[in-house]
């Protein structure tokens, strides 16, 4: 009798340990940062999957002095996997406040993250900023 009940016991907790291991291990990020006047492309490639996927980024405007410039210029980042798989968020204002936008569902590939600036601003003036991208 106590060999059921312990065998039933430990049937238990390993199907509730295989249900919690993909809860786990579905969440992925990958971190970027940028300072850019027109168009950064990136370099590193990051492994994504077949999910919705998002980003939460912050952008400040700057003169080119370096001081900040009130009237925040916008952005966007995008995820490149190469020929006709691109995926980007709308528009983000660059003023220094986070932002979180979605890629909407994405295919399984490797991608590099693209920020590019989307309004022209003042001769020299740059965006510079953080980002993760999240699944």
């Amino acid at each position: 009798m106590k060999k059921s009940k312990t065998f039933k016991i430990l049937l238990g907790l390993f199907i509730i340990t295989l249900l919690l291991i993909p809860i786990a291990t579905s969440a992925s990020s990958a971190n970027y940062s940028f300072k850019i006047s027109a168009r950064v492309d990136g370099s590193t490639s990051h492994s994504l999957a077949n999910k919705s996927t998002s980003t939460t980024a912050r952008g400040q405007t700057y003169y080119s002095s370096g001081s900040v410039n009130p009237t925040s210029s916008y952005y966007y980042p995008e995820l490149d996997g190469g020929w006709f798989r691109v995926y980007s968020t709308g528009d983000i204002k660059a003023n220094g406040y986070y932002y979180t936008k979605s890629f909407g569902t994405i295919k399984k590939d490797n991608y590099t993250i693209n920020v590019i600036k989307s309004k022209k601003g003042s001769y020299g003036e740059y965006i510079q900023g953080s980002g993760s991208i999240k699944q």
